[in-house]
């Protein structure tokens, strides 16, 4: 279930974001910098394909759980999105800052969608124990230096949990041993 739930997260976020383009290390032609739309991998960055080749993946997002657990006959699930973008302005990073605040702002309006549209009409949003849609912290400067920003936003997703013959099945306790 966990499988298809990052599926089509990354899915519906790619398309949420084809038309966000933001600052990636690649040059065109005539060595200037350009940008794209964030790509959305699960799990990690895919492997390297050439030393060096790393800053290629940016900007993106890596979706992973982290937590989850059962409960009534439903599955939830806590996934990381790992947000990660590149400007190499120079100065103060205010553009690298405002790159990272616009592909927050998307990953937010796809998280809000989802908890009133479920993705596949099985895969919704449902707030923490403490209430919150979302939680994110960023990581410091000191570990992602520039022109690199990265943040992880988590959110919690509720799926339909397994069931047998139309019905969630109910494990009683096993009784204390006499």
């Amino acid at each position: 279930m966990i499988s298809r739930l990052l599926l089509a997260m990354k899915e519906a976020l790619t398309a949420d974001c084809s038309d966000l383009f933001l600052s990636c290390p690649e040059k065109n032609a005539d060595g200037k910098d350009t940008a794209r739309p964030p790509r959305v991998y699960v799990g990690d960055f895919p492997a390297k394909r050439q030393t060096g080749q790393e800053a290629r993946e940016f900007p993106c997002v890596v979706l992973s759980p982290v937590s989850g657990f059962s409960s009534e006959g439903q599955e939830f699930c806590d996934v990381a999105a790992f947000l990660c973008v590149y400007n190499n302005e120079q100065g103060d990073a205010e553009g690298l800052e405002m790159e990272l605040a616009q592909l927050q702002n998307a990953v937010s309006r796809f998280l809000t969608r989802a908890m009133f549209n479920p993705l596949d009409r099985r895969y919704q949003v449902v707030a923490d124990e403490k209430g919150r849609i979302y939680r994110w912290q960023r990581n410091s400067d000191l570990e992602t230096p520039r022109p690199y920003l990265q943040m992880a936003v988590i959110s919690r997703w509720a799926m339909p949990g397994w069931q047998y013959g139309g019905q969630t099945p109910h494990i009683q306790p096993a009784s204390p041993a006499k």
